[in-house]
């Protein structure tokens, strides 16, 4: 015999409870309460949760029974493995989403400082991890520190190495060492796709001079004031 919503609430006994077409309330030791709704597919015999009583209802319950019920017989599926599948691609979804966060979340100095931390152990010279500190903090991370990492660009590298390439090639030189050394440790662990903008041979090669061939700017010692007259004179003679 069906099931009425009097006896499903008043079911207190362990057990199941048969509503007909695989329909059953399942009562637990506590007395919670849920619906089965229990099907043969391939010779085996299957239980489908359907939802807890009572945020489902008796009727709510049959009409999800009715549902898996026209899967197995009118279309040969089994509604487990429908589920199965679906929380499979919610769960994908989600990992999708969280990793789409983490990249978000990770800006150029906290992989940075990410990468010095993992690194610093194998550096024989203890110096060597508050070198690339002080560079990075002196002319990196003002200007591209808090861009994540798989949204730098050849352009903010650029800003970076231009105003001190001809000036202070030496460092810059080991400042663009450093930048992609990091955006290859960020490529390596996921947190970037694309190529990397800071690779120097093939890419930024073709951009910036050569260390080797800059000319390097020498200033000259300013003049006294009181001699500035005298070579006025002698601009003028020649």
């Amino acid at each position: 015999m069906s099931l009425t919503p009097r006896d499903v609430d008043k079911a207190e006994t362990r057990g199941l409870y048969g509503d007909g077409d695989g329909l059953y309330l399942a009562v637990a030791k506590g007395g919670s309460k849920s619906w089965i709704y229990r099907y043969q597919m391939d010779g085996r015999r299957r239980d489908l949760g359907l939802g807890g009583y009572p945020a489902v209802t008796l009727a709510q319950a049959r009409i999800r029974r009715d549902e898996a019920r026209k899967l197995v017989r009118l279309e040969g599926i089994d509604p487990l493995a429908v589920r199965h599948r679906q929380k499979a691609a919610v769960a994908a979804q989600s990992e999708i989403a969280a990793a789409r966060e983490q990249r978000r979340a990770s800006t150029f100095k906290l992989v940075a400082t990410a990468y010095i931390d993992q690194q610093a152990p194998a550096w024989s010279n203890r110096k060597h991890a508050q070198q690339w500190t002080n560079t990075l903090e002196k002319h990196a991370y003002p200007l591209i520190g808090e861009t994540p990492v798989h949204e730098l660009s050849t352009e903010d590298v650029l800003s970076v190495l231009s105003p001190i390439w001809t000036e202070k090639t030496e460092t810059a030189k080991r400042v663009q060492g450093r930048i992609e050394r990091i955006l290859d440790y960020a490529i390596t662990t996921k947190l970037r796709e694309d190529s990397n903008p800071a690779r120097w041979r093939g890419h930024l090669d073709v951009i910036l001079p050569k260390p080797s061939k800059v000319r390097r700017v020498v200033h000259q010692r300013a003049l006294p004031y009181a001699k500035a007259s005298k070579l006025r004179e002698v601009e003028v003679a020649s």
